[in-house]
């Protein structure tokens, strides 16, 4: 099945990849996937891929000299999202060719922990691909959360010490002069990272590093820089005075004097509150582990998508209730990751309407009611000529079968259901049920009686 909008980095965070070695095009990691596929891959093997596949090699060589440099090169042309293998024995530098040609083609080679089974790494991968990104942007989101929580606990010592837990790897803050002003884990290995931070650098160090290294060290550097900047009084007191105002608004009753677009970003106080400030007159505050972004009517859209790019953030419809921006702003955060929508509350109303009408585990019942007699590939093809727009032509390219083989299914599933798929009541109910498999369970753990998706 396809998925909008997962990106490999996404994807890698919640899965085997993770804990996989990436041997090499690291700048390729925000290349679109559409499916896992599982592939024959040695010497004289004429590999074809099409746009978006994730490709996880059956067995465990790569050729390496010319032949695995034309294979990468075949592979980043065919739009390839990755390439994935067993790591084998290799003597150093075998593999530097393809390396480098995976580096300048931005493809990420991922090399999968030896004794693991290609098939069944496969099969995890396509699982966490089937939430749509949902899992891997709920990892991130934690993961985000929690070095917010340490900056707002416990300081600079305790955002080293968060960085190397979320990432396993060894965290070094120096001074420009060299003195280790925090360390938290092996700080041994080789040096996988740096950034820099007001009077001196903090550096990431270990054998491997995960998709989601880099970006936690951004935001880690950032809320360094911004513990430094308490000092400034100036700003501490516009900062108070925003977060008071905005709290105010938050409480029962509470509202603001015009109309403006609330934000939910991750983290209680990130750095990008600065920025939103500067750039587009926004009023921050906080509420639970969320930066609460109040912004101005008209603002440039692609601002915005620059000063949030990277970050776990949802956006409200425009209202002077701040109290309901803030609870449409976390359900577009939510969903939106989750069905390859937009962040807007705008762009997943609807959904967010069906999950408050249904109640806690309602979608699920559904589901399971409507679903529970499908076999696993009439549920399949069902859910791929539903989301091609009702096409068999596009359903069978979609899971790779016949066009009379989807005709089949669609038959069965009909019987087997008792719903006919020309009816549209019969077919909306199929297409919710459908849905369900995402909407029951969103980032922040489903529909909670009396408040819906909050």
């Amino acid at each position: 099945m396809d998925k909008a909008d997962v990106r490999i980095r996404e994807l890698a965070a919640a899965s085997v990849l993770d804990r996989s070695r990436l041997l090499a095009g690291r700048g390729g990691l925000d290349r679109p996937v559409a499916r896992v596929v599982v592939r024959d891959i040695g010497p004289g093997t004429r590999l074809q891929v099409r746009g978006g596949d994730l490709v996880v090699a059956r067995r465990a060589g790569v050729p390496g000299g010319g032949e695995g440099r034309q294979l990468i090169a075949r592979l980043a042309t065919g739009g390839a999202a990755a390439l994935a293998f067993v790591d084998g024995h290799y003597l150093p530098g075998a593999l530097a060719g393809v390396r480098h040609a995976a580096d300048e083609a931005g493809l990420p080679l991922f090399a999968l922990p030896r004794g693991v089974d290609a098939p069944a790494a496969a099969h995890a991968i396509e699982a966490a691909l089937e939430s749509g990104g949902a899992a891997a942007a709920g990892h991130a989101l934690r993961a985000a959360s929690a070095l917010a929580r340490a900056a707002r606990d416990g300081g600079v010592a305790a955002i080293v010490t968060t960085l190397a837990a979320e990432t396993g790897l060894g965290v070094l803050l120096q001074a420009e002069d060299g003195r280790r002003l925090a360390m938290a884990g092996r700080a041994d290995g080789r040096r996988v990272a740096a950034r820099a931070v007001p009077g001196g650098e903090l550096t990431l160090h270990g054998i491997g590093a995960g998709v989601l290294a880099e970006p936690l060290l951004e935001q880690a550097a950032s809320l360094v820089a911004l513990e430094a900047a308490r000092g400034d009084p100036a700003a501490a007191e516009r900062a108070r005075r925003e977060a008071d105002a905005v709290r105010r608004a938050l409480e029962p009753g509470g509202a603001w004097p015009e109309p403006v677009v609330v934000l939910a970003i991750a983290g209680a106080e990130p750095p990008v509150a600065g920025l939103l400030r500067a750039e587009l007159g926004a009023t921050c505050g906080a509420a639970d582990d969320d930066l609460v972004a109040l912004l101005p009517l008209p603002f440039e859209q692609a601002t915005l998508d620059r000063i949030v790019a990277g970050a776990a953030w949802g956006a409200g419809a425009a209202s002077a209730d701040i109290v309901a921006g803030l609870r449409e702003a976390r359900a577009a955060r939510a969903l939106g990751p989750a069905m390859g929508r937009p962040p807007t509350f705008e762009a997943v109303r609807v959904l967010d309407g069906l999950l408050r009408a249904f109640g806690p585990g309602g979608i699920g019942e559904l589901r399971a009611r409507v679903l529970g007699d499908l076999p696993p590939d009439v549920e399949e093809t069902l859910a791929a000529y539903l989301e091609t727009g009702l096409s068999v032509a596009g359903a069978a390219a979609r899971i790779y079968v016949h066009k009379n083989t989807v005709r089949y299914r669609l038959r069965r599933a009909e019987t087997l259901t008792g719903r006919r798929l020309d009816d549209l009541a019969d077919r909306l109910e199929l297409e919710t049920a459908i849905l369900g498999k995402l909407l029951e369970n969103p980032l922040d753990g489903g529909s909670r009686p009396g408040v819906g998706l909050s």
